[in-house]
């Protein structure tokens, strides 16, 4: 008795038609089977990296992508994104209150007043 599927043939879960095992769309309906690969070159880190620094909030899209993924490369450029993101965030946060800081300063040198409720507020 011959057999004509393989056994790392799939079934595709909307239409019902076989698939390769390593088919990530479906040939029948083109319904996606599994998640493509995403890109671990070094130019797409690079991108991932620098908008995960400069622009924090964008750069969490790219980490829980990369992070989901199976590759353990892929996980650590996702975990690294994340670390940048964080870092981004404290560096901004301790850039704002040291400019708050600065600010309050002068103002409390040019208005004579060293108790302002804006200088308690700072100090905290």
């Amino acid at each position: 008795m011959a057999m004509d599927m393989n056994l790392e043939d799939r079934f595709c879960p909307s239409c019902g038609a076989k698939a390769p095992a390593d088919a990530v769309f479906c040939p029948h309906c083109g319904k996606p089977l599994q998640e493509p690969q995403l890109s671990t070159s070094i130019g797409k880190q690079i991108i991932i990296y620098l908008v995960s620094f400069f622009l924090p909030p964008f750069g969490l899209a790219w980490t829980f992508k990369y992070l989901r993924q199976e590759n353990k490369k892929a996980k650590i450029i996702g975990l690294v994104s994340l670390i940048l993101t964080i870092a981004a965030v404290i560096v901004g946060i301790w850039a704002i209150f040291g400019f708050m800081n600065g600010l309050n300063s002068s103002l409390n040198g040019a208005l004579g007043g060293s108790n302002s409720q804006f200088n308690q507020l700072m100090q905290l």
